[in-house]
């Protein structure tokens, strides 16, 4: 089995008009809603790869906030590589964007921001939907919310 490794982030918007947490969740061509995420390329840190791939899926410049890293592990079948089985590795960070204008690219087909008690009923895998929880969590400390 191939292994691959990404990284990706829980984009959030600070809105201060109503003092919510909004969280970036993109919807995927495989038809799954999930955070920014993408490989981690030869020499590249996996924050790096963070940064880039989130410019690259949604345009946006965001600041990675420190003290936060998740890893998740699965295994798929890779439409990009004739169906072959994957053991992926995403370790996740959590990135402030700066504005809701997102541009997406070619991979995914609509994105959201949504508070948290939406957010939780959108994002598609049980993985991904605790790495939300735990970077909440995290934030709500750092905002005191």
């Amino acid at each position: 089995m191939d292994e691959e490794r990404s990284a990706g982030a829980v984009v959030f918007y600070n809105n201060k008009g109503n003092g919510d947490l909004e969280y970036l969740i993109l919807h995927y061509e495989e038809k799954h809603w999930d955070f920014p995420k993408g490989h981690i390329e030869e020499g590249e840190t996996p924050v790096a790869a963070m940064l880039r791939e989130v410019k690259e899926e949604t345009g946006l410049d965001v600041e990675p906030v420190f003290g936060f890293n998740e890893k998740i592990e699965y295994t798929f079948k890779a439409i990009y590589d004739d169906g072959h089985l994957k053991h992926k590795t995403v370790e996740f960070f959590i990135a402030s964007a700066p504005t809701k204008k997102v541009v997406l690219s070619s991979e995914h087909s609509d994105y959201k921001w949504l508070p948290y008690r939406f957010a939780i009923l959108r994002i598609t895998h049980k993985n991904s939907l605790n790495v939300l929880k735990t970077a909440h969590t995290f934030l709500k400390s750092l905002y005191n919310k």
